[in-house]
């Protein structure tokens, strides 16, 4: 129980402090705007190729999954 508040602690606090800097208005709406967007483009797939790299995989665990993804995928490009 330890362990899953410790990893989800730090992550609702920062979503506690950007909520209440948004709300009391620490900074003006056209700077919340742009964070959304280097967030959403930038920073979280740099942190999502960050980890992936990092981690270690067992691709014959994983072939199932990866077939999975490819046929789901290439079933939503078909007409």
């Amino acid at each position: 129980m330890q362990a899953i508040l410790t990893a989800i602690f730090p992550v609702f606090t920062l979503l506690l402090l950007g909520f209440l800097a948004r709300r009391l208005g620490f900074l003006d709406e056209a700077f919340w705007s742009q964070a959304e967007k280097a967030t959403y483009y930038v920073l979280f797939p740099a942190l999502l190729v960050s980890r992936l790299g990092q981690a270690e995989l067992n691709w014959q665990a994983m072939w199932p999954l990866v077939m999975g993804a490819v046929l789901v995928i290439s079933a939503n490009l078909s007409p």
